[in-house]
């Protein structure tokens, strides 16, 4: 009788521990698409409570990352056919560029929502940690990158965005138009199409609107870090920017397998 009533109970905890993982990736698989919309907009109108982690449903799409921030501070996140090294780089908060994958990483596409309250960047590296068996840990390394700086103080092309404006990025006619971003999105755009870091040496702290001549091909080698060295330095220099290479002790992300 006990060795039946042990059976039973065992069969009864699989049967339960079964249907708790069928039900949440059901959960999972039933977030809508729409959800994951890269726009800030629809970021703040996404339900609340989400945190997400999966392989890409866009696969004929580009890789894009979305913010939205409450009170100068990061309140949700969203990422849409990202890879792994962009992933990371948004859960550790630091350039794809300085994400230093293992030689055996996953080469998969991902999809990834936060709107849970908390603290947005932890939730997402605890999703990489339990779904991909990830994790970073920083790590001074001797490192090639470039100097992003002040050329041309006027910074022709940039204009300083007004308080009351929310930070966005737009699409139309061939044109990336930025509003209220800072130098940072500069600088990151430009690691990525380089696969290179790059340092902020600016020293310039508002926030700007400008706008970017901008096609499919253009994104697709920025995903790739596939950009023209010397087509990015005459970009910038139509901003005001000077982009100079050096060598440095710099902090990477390394990342190793938890299992």
């Amino acid at each position: 009788m006990k060795k039946t009533n042990l059976a039973l109970t065992t069969g009864m905890t699989l049967f339960v521990a079964l249907a708790a993982a069928t039900a949440l990736k059901c959960q999972s698989t039933e977030i809508p698409d729409s959800y994951f919309e890269p726009d800030t907009a629809a970021l703040h109108q996404a339900p609340g409570g989400l945190a997400v982690l999966r392989p890409t449903h866009f696969s004929d799409s580009y890789a894009k990352v979305r913010h939205y921030h409450e009170n100068d501070s990061l309140a949700r996140t969203v990422g849409r056919d990202v890879t792994l090294q962009q992933a990371i780089a948004e859960a550790y908060d630091c350039a794809p560029a300085r994400v230093v994958l293992p030689a055996d990483a996953p080469q998969d596409r991902y999809d990834f929502l936060v709107t849970k309250p908390g603290h947005v960047r932890e939730q997402l590296r605890r999703l990489i940690q339990n779904e991909l068996h990830l994790t970073a840990h920083r790590e001074t390394q001797d490192t090639d990158v470039f100097i992003l700086a002040v050329s041309d103080p006027d910074l022709p092309g940039l204009t300083v965005s007004s308080a009351d404006e929310s930070e966005d990025i737009n699409y139309k006619d061939g044109k990336l138009y930025f509003t209220h971003k800072s130098v940072s999105t500069i600088a990151d755009g430009v690691s990525l199409g380089l696969n290179t870091p790059v340092l902020d040496q600016t020293g310039l702290t508002n926030a700007y609107d400008f706008t970017l001549n901008w096609n499919g091909d253009v994104e697709k080698k920025m995903e790739n870090g596939q950009f023209s060295l010397d087509g990015t330095r005459n970009a910038l220099t139509h901003w005001g920017f000077s982009l100079e290479s050096t060598n440095t002790p710099m902090d990477m992300y390394i990342v190793t397998k938890t299992q």
